[in-house]
């Protein structure tokens, strides 16, 4: 079983861009906290950045609705995305996307002028293995 579910702020604005096809990926990188005490009784924060990857009429569903500092609930699945650099293999963690929910907040960093503050959670898509652009 492949499933992850975290909830976070982006850390920048998607990053929208258009395979050889024309289908649209969307990539964002989600900042995750979590605070807790040490033995010693100190307040620590531990912040964990990941990064997803849309496909589709999700990714400019993402692009449109989401910018830098937005809550988002994300779903989907953990891969692990491996390339080439100056003759070594390089791979880390990445996420897809499959289901997607605005949270509500007042808060107005979120809500960039023209901007509506939510908007209806996007449906689940398949992943069409042709269209992964790596």
């Amino acid at each position: 079983m492949n499933v992850v579910t975290l909830m976070g702020r982006l850390t920048r604005d998607p990053e929208i861009r258009y395979t050889n096809s024309n289908s649209p990926v969307c990539n964002i990188s989600v900042a995750t906290n979590k605070k807790y005490k040490t033995t010693a009784g100190e307040d620590r924060e531990q912040v964990v950045y990941t990064d997803w990857v849309a496909f589709g009429k999700m990714a400019e569903a993402i692009a449109k609705h989401f910018h830098k500092g937005k809550v988002i609930v994300a779903n989907g699945e953990v891969f692990q995305d491996q390339w080439e650099k100056d003759g070594k293999t390089m791979t880390r963690l990445k996420f897809y996307l499959h289901h997607y929910s605005f949270v509500p907040t007042d808060s107005p960093r979120e809500k960039p002028s023209g901007q509506a503050a939510s908007a209806p959670a996007a449906k689940a898509q398949e992943i069409n293995d042709a269209d992964i652009p790596f």
